[in-house]
């Protein structure tokens, strides 16, 4: 509708085809949405490496020592570094700024990977302290309180029954 004819319209008509416009620029039709892994192209992308896994780590702290005392190594240029790894470090070790600290210095993250064995070993330790927890919390005893409201005795709690 041109606009000349917009201007002879009604204020009702007018609310009309401008719910109208709105509806016809929604699309009915879902947009594909990207991928957020890691895509040639993309500034923190690495190809795997047989055998490893391979992750971002900043440098923030004492994230880099305590990633080397649980098995990683950085990935350095030469050595094991496929040439598509964008790095914007100057050494040996690929890295990338990845944003800025509290104090204005530039976040800098290290790409360093460990033995496809020891990340086994490290996920089953952690799943391992999990169970535990899960198993302390299901277990757990509750204190029956008498009429004063200090403890006189427990009972097990049975989430399933919902009972005391």
């Amino acid at each position: 509708m041109s606009d000349e004819t917009i201007k002879d319209l009604t204020p009702a008509q007018k609310t009309k085809e401008r719910e109208k416009v709105a509806a016809s620029r929604r699309s009915d039709v879902r947009k594909k949405k990207s991928d957020l892994g890691a895509l040639p192209g993309q500034t923190l992308a690495a190809p795997p490496r047989e055998g490893y896994y391979r992750r971002w780590v900043n440098d923030d702290g004492m994230r880099l020592d305590s990633a080397e005392d649980k098995g990683y190594s950085h990935v350095t240029r030469g050595r094991d570094a496929d040439k598509s790894i964008m790095s914007s470090g100057s050494g040996d070790n690929i890295s990338q700024v990845v944003g800025t600290k509290e104090n204005g210095q530039p976040l800098v993250a290290y790409l360093m990977e460990t033995t496809e064995k020891f990340r086994n070993e490290d996920s089953q330790e952690k799943e391992d302290a999990i169970s535990a927890t899960e198993e302390q919390i299901s277990a757990a005893s509750i204190v029956e309180k008498d009429s004063l409201g200090s403890g006189s005795g427990s009972t097990t709690y049975d989430p399933l029954s919902r009972r005391k």
